[in-house]
C-alpha cells in the first residue's frame, strides 16, 4: 500500500506519460533532420525519401480511430506499454540498415587543383566524373532494399504512438483532481514542445560523427562534415530514443485499469476538514441552555 501511495499514483503516470511524449517527439524532429544523411547512405531517390517521411502518419491514422474506440474498453495504462514497446521496437528496425548494409564508400566527385576547383554534376547531357557508377539512367530506383526496413520500422512506431494521447491523457484526466487535470496535461505538453529543439540539437550532434563510427579507423576518413559525400551517425539518435520511450513504458505495465487511490480534490478536502473541526450551532448554545436551568 505503501509503494503504490508513492509510485502507482497519477503523478507517477504523468511522469511516465511525458517521458514517452518527449521521446516520440524526439524521433519525429530527429528523423527529418537526417533524412537527407539516410538518403544519401542507401543512395536513395526523392520518392522514397518523401515516403519514410510520411511512414509515421500512415502507420498513426491507420489504427488511431480504432484505438479511440477502444480506449474505454481496454486496460489503458498497458495499452500504452505495448505502444511503447512498439515504439521501441520500430526505432531499432530503423537502426537495423545500417549493421546490414555494410560500411559506407563514398566517391570524392570533386578534383582540386592548385589553381582551380572543379566540380562535377551527374546530368543526362553531362557523364564527366570520376566514376561511371554515380551517373546511371536508373536514377529512380534504389540500389538497396534495406530502405524498406526504415519504412516498416517508423510505420511500426506510428501505429505504438497512436495510443498515447487518446488513451494518456484521459487517464490522467480521469484520475486526477478537478483543478490538478489542466496542471498534468499541461506539463506533459510543454514536455512534448521541448522535445523539436532537442531533436535538432541531437541531430546537428550525431551528424558530425562519421556514420561508420566504430568499424573504422576515424583518421583514415579524409573528408569533414563540410563535404558533399559526407553523412553522418544518423542512426544513434534512433537507439536514444528507443531507449526513452523503452524504459519509460516499463512501469505502466504495473500500473491498474481503474487507480483505487484517485486524487482528491484539495480544495474540497479542505472545506470538509474545515467543516468537521468548526463546532455546530447547537454545541455553542447547548451550554448557554444549561446556565439559564442552573439560575
Amino acid at each position: 500500500m505503501g509503494l503504490q501511495r508513492t509510485c502507482i499514483n497519477v503523478r507517477g503516470f504523468t511522469a511516465w506519460l511525458a517521458c514517452i511524449f518527449f521521446g516520440e517527439v524526439l524521433a519525429g524532429t530527429y528523423t527529418r533532420s537526417v533524412l537527407t544523411s539516410i538518403e544519401r547512405r542507401f543512395e536513395l531517390p526523392s520518392t522514397i525519401t518523401a515516403f519514410i517521411a510520411s511512414s509515421y502518419q500512415i502507420g498513426n491514422l491507420t489504427v488511431m480511430i480504432l484505438v479511440s474506440y477502444l480506449g474505454s474498453r481496454v486496460h489503458r495504462p498497458r495499452f500504452l506499454a505495448l505502444g511503447s514497446l512498439l515504439l521501441f521496437t520500430g526505432y531499432m528496425l530503423v537502426v537495423l540498415p545500417q549493421f546490414l548494409g555494410g560500411l559506407y564508400e563514398f566517391t570524392d566527385i570533386s578534383t582540386i587543383t592548385s589553381n582551380s576547383t572543379e566540380s562535377f554534376t551527374c546530368t543526362a547531357t553531362d557523364r564527366t566524373i570520376p566514376t561511371a557508377e554515380a551517373c546511371e539512367d536508373d536514377e529512380q530506383t534504389a540500389k538497396s532494399n534495406l530502405y524498406i526496413l526504415i519504412i516498416v520500422g517508423i510505420v511500426v512506431c506510428g501505429i505504438g504512438g497512436a495510443p498515447t494521447q487518446p488513451l494518456g491523457l484521459s487517464y490522467v484526466d480521469d484520475h486526477s483532481a478537478e483543478h490538478n487535470s489542466a496542471l498534468y496535461i499541461g506539463i506533459i505538453t510543454t514536455i512534448a514542445l521541448v522535445g523539436p529543439a532537442f531533436g535538432y540539437v541531437m541531430g546537428s550532434f550525431f551528424l558530425k560523427i562519421w556514420v561508420d563510427v566504430g568499424w573504422v579507423d576515424l583518421e583514415s576518413i579524409n573528408i569533414t562534415p563540410r563535404h558533399q559525400s559526407w553523412v553522418g551517425a544518423w542512426w544513434l539518435g534512433f537507439i536514444v530514443c528507443a531507449v526513452v520511450v523503452g524504459v519509460a513504458g516499463i512501469p505502466l505495465w504495473f500500473y491498474p485499469s481503474k487507480l483505487d487511490l484517485v486524487e482528491k480534490d484539495t480544495t474540497d478536502a479542505n472545506e470538509d476538514e474545515s467543516k468537521k473541526l468548526a463546532p455546530s450551532k447547537n454545541q455553542v448554545e447547548e451550554p448557554k441552555d444549561e446556565e439559564l436551568n442552573l439560575k
